[in-house]
């Protein structure tokens, strides 16, 4: 990258702009450094501009391309997990067909997630593939704002490995440092039904 900019920021200066103040410098009137004085501020703002068009390249055009590239290694993940076995042929068939929990593979690559806002893309693509909604069940006790990949980092370096929304229910309530505001969550709820009555029922793999 420090190249590619400094490639061109010497291209243009070597060229199409010492030329001609150094032609203005020889045979124009007035002192001959306040020209190179100018010359010096222009290749300072054109160096500056290069950096900031290479920034915005890395960030609107490549980011999207490394995220998406994030959400194919996610699917991978999920897909080679084997499903767990009750001993059950009719739970296992029902379980089967449920909506596979995305929450494992968001725990096992969250240090790769670079924002909230690439967190949230990569949640609506998942619900979009059929997935169930990651962090919907916990919105009554956490809220729709809550900044998630923080815990999702935390719950990263937990003890046992959280595959899914019912292990990530107990990291909440019983380990993560905040656990106090899970707590007060969970009590606004059981205190008013309405909130009580919109819990969606956390799935327990």
């Amino acid at each position: 990258m420090v190249f590619e900019i400094c490639g061109g920021w010497w291209s243009a200066m070597s060229g199409a702009i010492s030329i001609p103040f150094g032609f203005i410098a020889l045979f124009a009137e007035g002192n001959p450094r306040t020209y190179f004085a100018a010359l010096a501020f222009i290749a300072l703002w054109v160096f500056a501009i290069g950096v900031v068009r290479k920034n915005y390249k890395i960030l609107v055009i490549q980011k999207p391309e490394r995220t998406r590239a994030l959400l194919t290694k996610m699917v991978d993940s999920i897909r080679s997990e084997k499903p767990i076995r009750t001993g059950s042929v009719a739970n296992d068939y029902w379980r089967s067909m449920q909506p596979a929990d995305p929450i494992g593979a968001l725990i096992k690559f969250s240090d790769e997630i670079q924002s909230e806002d690439d967190l949230k893309w990569l949640c609506g693509e998942f619900i979009k593939l059929g997935y169930v909604s990651p962090f919907k069940p916990f919105e009554p006790q956490l809220g729709k704002d809550v900044a998630w990949l923080p815990i999702l980092k935390e719950a990263r370096l937990n003890q046992h490995e959280i595959k899914d929304q019912g292990r990530l229910l107990q990291f909440l309530a019983l380990t993560w440092t905040g656990k106090e505001m899970w707590k007060q969550g969970q009590a606004r709820v059981t205190a008013n039904p309405t909130l009580e009555n919109e819990t969606v029922s956390v799935r327990n793999e």
